[in-house]
C-alpha cells in the first residue's frame, strides 16, 4: 500500500461504485496510480493486478428496463414518406423490456480491501447504534425507500422488517435511530457523484 494517501475527495464517497471506478481507486491506493479525480492514465501493470484485487468483490444486479424499439413501419412514417392525410392505428414508437446487469462494487468491501481511503460513515455513532443504522439503510434499499424522505407508510414497513431482529431493535431503539437518521442517512442525490 501506498503511503499517506489521503481520503477521496467528497465527488467520490458514495454507497456503490461500478468495476471501472473501483479498479482506478484500487490502482491508486494501492498501486501508486494517479488520483481518481485527475483523470490519469495508470500502467497496464497497475491496472491488472487492481483488477485481480477488485474481481472477488464484483456484485450483480439484475433490473429491467424498457426501450424503445424502432419497427420498419415506423422508420418509413418518420422519414416523411407516408401519406400524413391518412390516420394511423399503429403507434409509431413501442417499447420492449430488457434485461440489464449492473456490476458494481460495494462502499463497505471496496473500504476493507484499501483502509484508509473511504472515510467512516457514521463517525459519531457508537458500534450498536452503527449496526442499527447500517441495517435500517440496508432494509430501506431493499425496499427502495430514500430514508431522509420516505413515501407515506413506508417507515412503518422499514420499522417491521427491522423489529424481527429482536437482538438488534425494540420499539424505542428503532425510534430513536430512526430519529437521528439526518446524521447517519445520505440521500441518493448526495451519493452520486458531481458532474464536473
Amino acid at each position: 500500500m501506498v503511503p499517506d494517501v489521503e481520503a477521496l475527495p467528497p465527488g467520490w464517497i458514495r454507497e456503490r461504485y461500478t468495476t471501472d471506478e473501483a479498479v482506478i481507486i484500487v490502482v491508486w491506493a494501492r498501486y501508486g496510480g494517479p488520483h481518481p479525480a485527475s483523470g490519469g492514465e495508470p500502467s497496464r501493470q497497475a491496472t491488472a493486478n487492481a483488477t485481480r484485487d477488485v474481481r472477488p468483490l464484483v456484485k450483480i444486479e439484475t433490473r429491467t428496463i424498457e426501450v424503445p424499439v424502432s419497427s420498419r413501419t415506423a422508420r418509413f412514417r418518420q422519414a416523411g414518406t407516408g401519406d400524413p392525410s391518412r390516420p394511423t392505428r399503429q403507434p409509431t414508437h413501442r417499447t420492449e423490456e430488457r434485461i440489464v446487469h449492473d456490476r458494481y462494487v460495494e462502499r463497505a468491501d471496496l473500504a476493507a480491501l484499501c483502509p484508509g481511503i473511504l472515510p467512516d460513515p457514521h463517525p459519531d455513532l457508537s458500534p450498536i447504534e452503527r449496526r442499527r443504522a447500517d441495517r435500517i439503510l440496508e432494509i430501506a434499499q431493499a425496499l427502495d425507500v430514500d430514508v431522509l424522505r420516505p413515501r407515506y407508510g413506508w417507515k412503518k414497513k422499514i420499522k417491521v422488517e427491522c423489529l424481527k431482529e429482536s437482538r438488534l431493535f425494540t420499539d424505542d431503539t428503532f425510534e430513536h435511530t430512526w430519529k437521528t437518521r439526518e446524521t447517519w442517512a445520505k440521500s441518493p442525490a448526495d451519493i452520486r457523484p458531481d458532474s464536473a
